[in-house]
C-alpha cells in the first residue's frame, strides 16, 4: 500500500538529489546523501516547502504525510545498510518532527544555511534518548514542532496515514537549552 510513495514520489526525489535509498522501514524509508544541501533540498521539496514547491516541477504528491530528520556526520555501510551514532540522531529528529515537518541538527544547519531556500528556525538544544550530548536542533520555518518548557516532558503527535494519531513520549524528561539572556546554567564546572 505504501509502494505508490516509494515508487512514484521518493525514489524520483532521491534520484533527482542524488540520493540513495538505503531500505524501506515500515511505512517509511532511510536514504543517505553525498551533500546535505541535497538532503535538505530532497527533503523540502517532498514536503512542499513553499520556497523550494515555487522554484521547481510540480512533483507527485505522497499519499501518507512524512516526517523528516536529517543529521551530518560520519556513517558505516555494511551489507547495504547504514549505521552508526549519526544515523540515531537523523532518526530521533525524524521523530520530533511535526507531520509533514523537517527537523535537522545544528550540524546540518550550519551547512546549509545560505546554501538553499528553505528558512530555518532554532528550537534551541535537545536531550535526545540514547545520545550522550544535547543536540542543537532547528525546524524547517513555519512548521510546528513542540517547544517545550525547561524541565518538562517533551510530547510529539505520531503521524498514521496522514492523520495525528495518539501522543508519545520521548525520554522520561527532555531539556532545552536556550541562548537567551534569562537562560540558567545547569551545569557548574568546578576545579
Amino acid at each position: 500500500r505504501y509502494s505508490f510513495d516509494v515508487s512514484e514520489v521518493i525514489l524520483p526525489l532521491l534520484t533527482k538529489h542524488h540520493g540513495r535509498l538505503v531500505k524501506k522501514t515500515g511505512d517509511g524509508v532511510l536514504a543517505i546523501f553525498h551533500s546535505v544541501v541535497d538532503a535538505v533540498n530532497c527533503a523540502g521539496q517532498l514536503q512542499g516547502c513553499p520556497s523550494i514547491a515555487a522554484n521547481d516541477t510540480v512533483i507527485n504528491r505522497p499519499k501518507l504525510t512524512y516526517r523528516v530528520g536529517i543529521h551530518l556526520g560520519d556513517i558505516l555501510i555494511e551489507d547495504d545498510d547504514v549505521y552508526g551514532n549519526e544515523v540515531n540522531v537523523a532518526t530521533r529528529l525524524e521523530a520530533l518532527a511535526s507531520p509533514g515537518g523537517l527537523a535537522v541538527s545544528g550540524a546540518a544547519y550550519w551547512n546549509v544555511k545560505g546554501r538553499t531556500s528553505i528558512d530555518f528556525e532554532e528550537i534551541g538544544f535537545l536531550r535526545l534518548k540514547n545520545i550522550p550530548e544535547p543536540i542543537q536542533v532547528y525546524q524547517a520555518g513555519g512548521q510546528a514542532l513542540p517547544k517545550p518548557e525547561n524541565n518538562q516532558s517533551l510530547r510529539i503527535g505520531a503521524a498514521e496515514n496522514g492523520n495525528a494519531g495518539s501522543e508519545r513520549q520521548l525520554g522520561a524528561k527532555q531539556h532545552i537549552w536556550s541562548e537567551s539572556r534569562s537562560h540558567q546554567p545547569e551545569i557548574i564546572v568546578l576545579p
